[in-house]
């Protein structure tokens, strides 16, 4: 845009002039704060799972590209490079219980990142410990999916109840890391020492 008063931004796409009503548009970067970040998860909850970017639908990587994108916070375009963005932290050689245990009491609500082999989430917290991702399904007994096929906010051990699916293929067993946005020293060291007793 050229220029912005009270209700609008006006500006040029080539030589087509537009103004769009300030209510429906922010300058960028958005503010990273809780509001404008639930805002932007609104609009990309439900929307058809996309293998790659298939048929210009998201996976699980690109929709967390492009959730954190209107904030100036870029991630690269696949689970694994996304993985190791931010700080990571090795969860790996904990039972589902320490997982859940250690996810509930040091993950951060909206800037942890859940990575299992081929799939990434972000953590949103909660009681439950969900979480929000685009996902094509889960792994059944028979080397079939029980299909999800869009982005949901679901529990960390979705299908726990389904007789078809395995405890061994649940996203909480096969979790790898969880990466965080920001750490203090003191949050690292804090983080660090639990890993610790665990692995005592």
């Amino acid at each position: 845009y050229y220029k912005k008063d009270e209700n609008y931004f006006y500006g040029k796409i080539g030589q087509l002039k537009y103004k769009i009503s300030r209510s429906k548009a922010s300058e960028y970067p958005l503010k990273f704060d809780d509001t404008n970040l639930k805002a932007q998860m609104k609009e990309l909850l439900g929307l058809p799972y996309g293998w790659g970017g298939y048929e210009f639908q998201r996976d699980c990587s690109l929709i967390l590209h492009d959730l954190f994108a209107p904030f100036g916070i870029y991630l690269p375009r696949n689970s694994l490079a996304q993985s190791k963005t931010w700080q990571s932290v090795d969860i790996s050689f904990l039972d589902n219980k320490q997982k859940l245990d250690f996810i509930k009491n040091y993950a951060k609500p909206y800037t942890s990142l859940l990575y299992l082999k081929g799939h990434i989430m972000l953590y949103v917290g909660g009681e439950e410990a969900l979480i929000f991702h685009s996902a094509w399904g889960l792994r059944t007994k028979n080397n079939g999916r029980k299909l999800i096929s869009k982005s949901v906010l679901s529990t960390l051990d979705m299908g726990i109840d389904e007789r078809s699916i395995a405890k061994k293929d649940l996203i909480l067993s096969r979790l790898l890391t969880i990466s965080f946005l920001n750490l203090s020293k003191d949050e690292q060291e804090a983080i660090q020492k639990a890993l610790a007793k665990y692995q005592q």
